[in-house]
């Protein structure tokens, strides 16, 4: 639940922060969103797929910059607002650790700013700003493990080809579900593992062995 409704709140705020830099207005009661299951079709099998539509009840919006400051403080400020009642629900309900919940709210939060720094081309910028929110001190967002990465592998020309990827500062525990596993960049692995098992991904990306 935790993780379905962060990566649906990052991906309905931080793409308008990081390419057109809005801050939305993020108190709980401004926010709509709707779950729902549709079906889809892949590789010729039908699959339930969840699904949510997200709305700004009140338009309230700050113009800002992805690099300013001030800017990535107050948009910090609107998403722990929003979070903070969801993290005590779900700990009140479940007894899952808040920080655990934070964890996995960051981890969205970072992904998007990565995505979405690809899709419009500002990647350095985005990787910084989401680390000025994401470590802020005193903040439930921050923790130690969360951080970007890079590696390196040589396409079949010997071009070095860089990749950037998200080490996840919290854990789903998607591994403990019937045929779940770990993620590719979950904390729960060693670097070394980690690495390696993106390397092979990365190598078949490029056709390389």
């Amino acid at each position: 639940m935790m993780n379905d409704y962060s990566y649906i709140l990052a991906a309905a705020t931080v793409p308008l922060f990081t390419g057109f830099g809005l801050i939305s207005g993020l108190e709980p009661a401004s926010v709509g969103l709707r779950f729902y299951t549709t079906e889809r079709l892949h590789e010729g099998k039908i699959y339930r797929a969840r699904r949510a539509h997200v709305q700004f009840v009140e338009s309230l919006f700050w113009y800002g910059q992805l690099d300013n400051d001030i800017d990535g403080e107050r948009f910090r400020t609107e998403l722990e607002k929003h979070f903070r009642p969801v993290v005590e629900q779900i700990h009140t309900k479940t007894g899952l650790s808040r920080a655990a919940l934070w964890r996995l709210a960051g981890d969205a939060i970072a992904y998007l700013f990565l995505d979405t720094g690809r899709r419009f081309d500002t990647v350095k910028t985005a990787k910084a700003a989401a680390m000025r929110i994401l470590k802020v001190p005193g903040s439930p967002l921050a923790n130690r493990e969360l951080q970007y990465f890079e590696l390196a592998e040589f396409d079949r020309h010997q071009q070095e080809v860089r990749e950037t990827f998200l080490q996840r500062g919290g854990c789903c525990r998607f591994y403990q579900v019937e045929g779940g596993a770990y993620c590719s960049t979950c904390v729960l692995k060693t670097p070394a593992d980690r690495d390696d098992e993106l390397r092979r991904a990365l190598r078949d990306q490029l056709g390389v062995s």
